[in-house]
């Protein structure tokens, strides 16, 4: 009879256990990207975020546009303010509360001060505006409404940041610093496109010239569409989880996460289709979260999971065509195929 209280106890112990383990795999953030910006059209907004809780994301990610904030220097848009207040306010509301927001998209006149040179002092006007720019969002949107999590500037290795690619790190660490005054315990992300050559290179640099003022790296990867190999391969992610955790790393103790992924639905030279972005949702979301999964025994896990996104963008006029497609909802309205192929995935994991 002891015995067989022995191994009843033995089992129980075991089951909690591995109870144990998969809440602690759970502690992951789904997200949905969105782009978002003025005019506010409530039914087209609400009618997303009803979207993007169908699918059972807790949060979205969604650039909060300088150049919308101060279309023109120290004039500030109290129309943008707004509605970017609305807008977090509504997310929350619909328990999207885990969200990112991100600050970017320099205005013309911010871009003009950059190209002045790095010893010019309109340099350094740039970096103070930039700043200003970012505590003001934080003072009118992040704190106000508990948004913890912020991403600086948006793939700064990528073509649309050429101008600045001589200095990233003063524009991350200048970014950095601005939220950490307001908000110290905040998560803030950098997200390299890992599809580009040299991006670990560029990585390293931010990491020692600007690690101080971030604590996250957001991996952007695109297999299948972007980056040439399989749908399997999810080499950067596994990477970025590697160096994260590696002591003699330049990136260690940032926190690694999957920041951008997707499958554009048109390409004629790649073969692409509706068809074949469900299968992709389907088979190479799978490797990706085995990763993910693999990361919880680590001390420095990934957090977060987001897809890239919510809309169609654009059309086959758009350059690269590709470009346009990524959504899983079409220009009309209509939901693809993938949208409830990525709604059961959601299901079928633990986040």
């Amino acid at each position: 009879m002891n015995f067989m209280i022995f191994i009843i106890i033995f089992l129980i112990l075991s089951l909690s256990h591995c109870f144990q383990v998969v809440v602690k795999q759970a502690n992951i953030d789904f997200l949905v990207c969105l782009h978002a910006g003025p005019p506010m059209n409530p039914d087209f907004y609400n009618k997303s975020l009803d979207y993007i809780s169908e699918l059972g994301a807790n949060g979205v990610r969604t650039d909060v546009l300088w150049g919308a904030i101060e279309p023109e220097q120290n004039n500030y848009s109290q129309e943008a303010i707004q509605f970017y207040k609305t807008y977090f306010q509504s997310c929350k509301e619909k328990g999207l509360d885990k969200s990112i927001l991100i600050f970017s998209s320099p205005p013309d006149w911010a871009k003009n001060l950059w190209k002045s040179g790095p010893n010019s002092s309109d340099r350094q006007i740039f970096l103070t505006s930039w700043a200003k720019y970012i505590d003001l969002v934080m003072r009118e949107v992040g704190l106000p409404l508990e948004i913890s999590k912020y991403q600086v500037w948006n793939e700064p290795n990528a073509l649309p940041s050429i101008s600045f690619w001589g200095d990233i790190p003063s524009i991350l660490k200048a970014g950095g610093q601005a939220i950490k005054k307001l908000k110290p315990d905040s998560q803030i992300y950098v997200n390299p496109n890992c599809n580009l050559p040299f991006w670990t290179d560029e990585l390293l640099n931010w990491c020692e010239k600007a690690g101080d003022s971030f604590t996250g790296i957001g991996v952007d990867h695109y297999p299948g569409t972007w980056a040439a190999n399989g749908w399997d391969d999810w080499y950067p992610l596994d990477m970025v989880i590697n160096m994260t955790n590696t002591q003699a790393n330049t990136c260690f103790g940032k926190i690694p996460t999957l920041m951008e992924t997707g499958y554009s639905s048109f390409s004629k030279c790649l073969g692409h289709d509706e068809f074949q972005q469900n299968l992709w949702i389907e088979k190479s979301l799978d490797v990706a979260f085995t990763y993910i999964k693999k990361s919880q025994d680590l001390k420095f896990s990934v957090k977060e999971f987001v897809f890239y996104e919510l809309y169609d963008e654009g059309d086959e006029s758009t350059f690269p065509p590709e470009e346009a497609h990524f959504g899983l909802i079409r220009n009309n309205g209509s939901k693809k195929i993938g949208f409830d192929a990525l709604k059961e995935f959601v299901k079928k994991i633990t986040f």
